[in-house]
């Protein structure tokens, strides 16, 4: 599993933690940390936790999972994300590409271990975590 993968380095976190909702090419970030997504093809839940302007994985990981058969291949920005327990048991983190995220503002919080751990709260209004200290990522 993709557990063992560290997250992005702070400046990619800063710079996801912008929280523009929608990118002006398929190769800027789009969603924020905090924010919640659903996913493209395998319609879970989830919660964005760190990003990557590209694919940082390696190249046995990249053909595993047929990153150059997405539409935007491996430059695009790819997600640290933590999918909601009732979808996908487990307390792992993914790594997914921008074009599979679907963004999502549910009423209430996702389930998955990590969360208390890494957010604040959850501002329900918006649909999305709050990084600890109350700041929103945006």
């Amino acid at each position: 599993g993709a557990a063992g993968v560290a997250l992005s380095p702070l400046s990619a976190v800063a710079a996801a933690a912008a929280g523009v909702l929608a990118a002006a090419s398929p190769n800027d970030v789009a969603y924020g940390v905090g924010q919640c997504f659903l996913h493209r093809r395998q319609n879970y839940r989830g919660v964005i936790v760190g990003v990557d302007r590209e694919c940082r994985q390696s190249e046995a990981w990249v053909s595993a999972m047929h990153v150059g058969q997405l539409k935007h291949g491996r430059t695009q920005p790819f997600y640290h994300v933590l999918a909601d327990t009732r979808d996908r048991p487990g307390d792992g983190i993914g790594y997914v590409p921008q074009e599979l995220l679907l963004l999502d503002t549910p009423p209430e919080p996702l389930q998955h271990p990590l969360t208390a751990s890494l957010f604040g709260s959850y501002d329900a209004r918006r649909g999305r975590f709050l990084l600890k200290g109350g700041g929103a990522a945006e």
